[in-house]
């Protein structure tokens, strides 16, 4: 006599056998939350900001902090074979463009962010959270001339907050020198929270181009130059007409870590997805993400069920139960520790 009370156990024959998978119907809760999962393909652009705690100049420029973000990017960089297009890092919030042939997007910000906040704790002497709670600001670039826009937006942002006069002015982590010089940079491992297994140097060269949607190289730097100095002729008007002046490198650089701005921020706004200037071609993209948002959910509560799921194209926690059909081929993984007698990594 059967009792209908009990409870039927899922039919996990299906299900692949590794440590990963045993835990995955565990972590599901995580995803029960509001947060929406994002839609990850290889050759997408992306334009990355993250605040600092409070909004604490945690991220002040001097001459150990500048060393601790490079490091951190470069390896980042490395590690997950993300490309970097352009940055700028201000004294409580950083801009990053980037080019994701592979996607791994979500690698390079949880390597990037992980040291960043640890190394940075461990230069200040914290050990609060560095950066607000919550997902970072993660927005898809889709034609070449919103990379341009937002690229020419993070390089011209130190102008636009009033810190400095022109984008080469700002003393700071920025790709703005390299950008026009076409330089490589080549940064030391810090002498401190840095074992030394790690890297002896971090190398970062910028991707400004030769590339399907970029086009070429020269020209694409060139319309980038030309965007800014339009930005910055624009603020310099407005800073006249209004009689205001710069704050400059040398305030900034003795502003203490602790400080916050005297600004107030708005917050609880919209924390858009998509930057396009086509109306068109952004409706096809927000549709797309509504669309895998709503197919994720049917993986996700198939999988809490216990059937196969085949999660859509574009998830990354669950890449591995995409369709085999639908699946791209993932990079292998770089360890930054092991090299071979030439100096060069070593892939797995």
């Amino acid at each position: 006599m059967t009792n209908d009370s009990t409870v039927r156990r899922p039919d996990k024959s299906w299900w692949p056998l590794s440590p990963f998978n045993r835990l995955a119907l565990a972590r599901g809760a995580q995803y029960r939350s509001r947060m929406k999962p994002r839609f990850t393909i290889p050759g997408s652009y992306y334009f990355l900001t993250r605040r600092c705690s409070m909004r604490q100049f945690l991220l002040k420029a001097d001459k150990e902090t500048i060393t601790l973000f490079l490091y951190a990017l470069a390896n980042a960089a490395t590690f997950s074979g993300v490309k970097v297009i352009g940055f700028v890092v201000l004294s409580n919030h950083y801009h990053i463009i980037v080019y994701d042939p592979h996607g791994r997007i979500a690698d390079f910000t949880h390597h990037l962010n992980t040291h960043l906040a640890r190394s940075y704790n461990a230069y200040w002497k914290r050990g609060e959270n560095m950066f607000t709670p919550g997902a970072l600001c993660q927005i898809e670039l889709i034609t070449r001339d919103d990379v341009v826009d937002k690229l020419a937006y993070t390089l011209v942002n130190p102008v636009a907050a009033g810190l400095v006069g022109t984008a080469s002015a700002w003393g700071g982590p920025s790709s703005w020198r390299a950008m026009k010089l076409d330089e490589t940079f080549h940064t030391p491992r810090p002498d401190f929270f840095y074992r030394k297994c790690r890297p002896k140097f971090g190398d970062l060269t910028l991707h400004l181009g030769d590339d399907d949607m970029l086009g070429d190289r020269t020209i694409f730097v060139a319309d980038v130059i030309a965007k800014v100095r339009s930005i910055e002729l624009k603020l310099e008007a407005d800073r006249r007409k209004e009689g205001l002046t710069v704050l400059g490198m040398d305030a900034v650089r003795k502003q203490r870590h602790t400080a916050t701005p005297a600004t107030r921020h708005h917050m609880f706004g919209l924390r858009p997805t998509i930057a396009c200037r086509s109306e068109w071609q952004r409706i096809a993209a927000l549709q797309r993400n509504s669309q895998f948002c709503a197919d994720h959910a049917e993986a996700r509560a198939r999988l809490n069920n216990g059937e196969p799921p085949h999660f859509p194209l574009g998830t990354t926690a669950m890449w591995h139960l995409i369709h085999p059909a639908h699946r791209y081929t993932k990079p292998p993984k770089v360890d930054l520790n092991q090299r071979d007698e030439n100096g060069d990594l070593v892939f797995d």
